[in-house]
């Protein structure tokens, strides 16, 4: 299948005999206090084994059209016909030809490119089985949210409702069987929202963005992928888990050259084909990291929670430990020039590989205490060449991964009401919210 990175189903593998194969324990630590890199055969093929019939699927999953008010640049000046320049079938087929196996359009406020013509494939040019456009739509002002696999125009309402909309807006998507998350974090989404979206089934965020992956300033809001990372690593302290994205972001067809071109930035989902089903799902689960374009290094991280039975957890999953330790495997793809780090949940870097050799299997000893893991990469080196940004690039953030979680999600009940009163309720450990409604049977009420 085209553009589609092949990995694997999970079997049962005793980590112990990796262990073994390597001929001694591994230590705790190394001299600067991370834990060492564990390789082997057997670990390479317990791990190939583990994720034999899964695949990394790439994903533009925020892209712009002329349907946006703001997309191209004569448009976004002069707003009238003529200066219409960035057309629906021009940017879905520059994602296609960059190697994107499937684009989201993420107007802004705007439904109306699902009715355009162009919207479908062009069977002369690009096969329709392994091509997905996904209906989507760029809700909010000062936050914005993409949201994907909708049926109708969600309305843009207040931004000053609980959770800065974000939160009620994911119910009236769940309504549809969409997903909402946050794009770009950076831009503001992290000023009083962090807490009430933890509570509402948010699917995923922006936690890199194509056109900032240059700008490393600390700090959100305001900076670059630092920051957006930043969002993301205090989002999964606080208890939010969702799916770690990236889209181009892109408004421009003048821009295509850049890293904010269409396909050039992406999701990957770690899922078992190319279809808007297994996508969903995919996000849904958080196999997912956020990266760049076909190129971009891949990383899949597989927790064995127990020691004995395999890996019970793949990116975005979740295993309950039963030791003090844990073994956390990285399969890297693409890693050439990179330093892949492992992250905790208070976000020390307590473990790091530069990766050997275009795909490489590491392994690392890690405490259990900590609620989960994430992987980000960065190119090698980390340090600043003294350019202005954004030709910076040294140490830029290039992928950033869902992590797999050490403890079970937690279920809250939330029962806010819209500005008109009318209540919502939301389950955090379910693909479920909605309205209330009430039904009379005789002299029974239901409320469902």
């Amino acid at each position: 299948m085209a553009n589609v990175v092949c990995m694997s189903r999970f079997l049962a593998v005793p980590l112990l005999l990796v262990l073994i194969a390597v001929g001694v324990a591994a230590p705790t630590v190394r001299a600067d206090g991370l834990a060492p890199p564990i390789r082997s055969a057997a670990l390479d093929a317990a791990v190939d084994a583990a994720v034999e019939g899964l695949a990394w699927v790439p994903f533009d999953m925020h892209l712009h059209t002329d349907h946006s008010s703001d997309g191209g640049v004569f448009h976004q000046e002069f707003d009238t016909p003529e200066s219409h320049d960035t057309f629906l079938d021009e940017q879905r087929d520059q994602a296609l030809r960059t190697g994107m196996a499937a684009v989201a359009f993420t107007d802004h406020r705007n439904f109306a490119q699902h009715y355009d013509p162009d919207f479908d494939l062009d069977r002369s040019t690009f096969a329709i089985g392994d091509r997905v456009l996904l209906t989507g739509e760029e809700w909010g002002g000062g936050r914005h949210g993409t949201a994907f696999a909708i049926q109708t125009r969600i309305d843009h309402g207040s931004t000053d409702r609980v959770g800065c909309g974000l939160a009620e807006m994911t119910l009236e998507v769940a309504a549809q069987d969409g997903l909402l998350g946050m794009a770009h974090p950076k831009d503001g989404g992290a000023d009083g929202c962090m807490a009430e979206l933890v509570d509402f089934p948010l699917s995923h965020v922006e936690a890199l963005r194509g056109g900032d992956s240059a700008l490393q300033d600390a700090g959100f809001p305001g900076g670059g992928n630092g920051s957006n990372e930043a969002y993301y690593q205090a989002l999964a302290e606080a208890g939010g888990r969702v799916a770690a994205v990236n889209g181009s972001d892109n408004h421009f067809k003048q821009v295509w050259a850049g890293p904010s071109g269409p396909g050039g930035s992406a999701a990957y989902v770690l899922t078992t084909g190319v279809s808007e089903e297994a996508l969903v799902d995919g996000i849904r689960a958080g196999r997912t990291l956020a990266g760049q374009g076909i190129t971009g290094i891949r990383v899949a991280t597989l927790l064995d929670a127990d020691g004995v039975d395999g890996f019970e957890a793949v990116t975005g999953g979740w295993a309950a430990p039963i030791g003090d330790t844990v073994t956390l495997a990285l399969a890297v793809e693409n890693g050439i020039g990179h330093t892949v780090r492992v992250v905790d949940d208070t976000g020390v870097v307590v473990a790091e590989v530069v990766p050997d050799g275009v795909a490489d299997t590491v392994a690392f000893e890690l405490s259990s205490s900590s609620a989960f893991y994430r992987v980000t990469a960065m190119t090698v080196g980390a340090s600043r060449v003294g350019l202005p940004d954004p030709l910076d690039y040294v140490d830029t953030f290039v992928m950033n991964s869902t992590p797999v979680w050490l403890t079970a999600p937690t279920s809250a009940a939330r029962t806010p009401a819209l500005a008109d009163g009318t209540p919502l309720v939301s389950l955090t450990d379910a693909d479920w919210g909605g309205f209330a409604d009430l039904a009379r049977h005789g002299d029974v009420v239901h409320l469902v």
